[in-house]
């Protein structure tokens, strides 16, 4: 209810077989949209020799709202209606990458479903998946709430909503 409050949309529920990624949104028949991927993903879904950013605005053109491609220890990539950009990744000394990529997926939901901006989300989720890297093993070093709180002054600094025209 709260992201229909706040965007005016129902959350969409999307799960995979690993292979393919289906939406289930109670409007229409389970289908297959893709709309947060890796870039291996990325390449799976839409072969060839295009440059990432033009497979995203394929993707875009198909009807997703927004395109967020992970890249590892490079960060991420958002292609929107409004503007195509890239985020960096955390600076940290990475110890274990397992579970970066669960940290930064489940830290981006909850921020969103709380109503924040998309921009705010990808910052906070770039810090949980810094925070998880740089210790050994996941359960013990998910970020809780309270330490990716305490990065919420360099989220406004360094995560501000920008539109620009395609690839700037």
């Amino acid at each position: 209810e709260c992201m229909q409050k706040a965007y005016g949309y129902t959350p969409v529920l999307y799960y995979t077989n690993g292979y393919e990624i289906h939406v289930i949104d109670g409007l229409y028949p389970d289908r297959q949209l893709v709309a947060f991927h890796s870039l291996e993903e990325l390449e799976l879904l839409i072969p060839g020799n295009e440059a990432m950013e033009e497979k995203a605005e394929k993707l875009l053109k198909s009807g997703v709202r927004n395109v967020l491609v992970t890249l590892g220890g490079d960060g991420c990539y958002l292609r929107t209606p409004e503007e195509s950009r890239f985020f960096p990744a955390a600076h940290v000394n990475p110890v274990d990458m397992t579970g970066g990529a669960d940290a930064f997926i489940s830290t981006l939901a909850l921020y969103l479903s709380e109503g924040a901006e998309l921009v705010k989300a990808i910052g906070f989720a770039t810090y949980s998946a810094g925070i998880c890297i740089a210790g050994q093993g996941v359960q013990p070093v998910l970020p809780q709430r309270g330490a990716l709180d305490v990065y919420k002054d360099q989220v406004e600094k360094n995560f501000k909503t920008k539109i620009s025209n395609g690839g700037e």
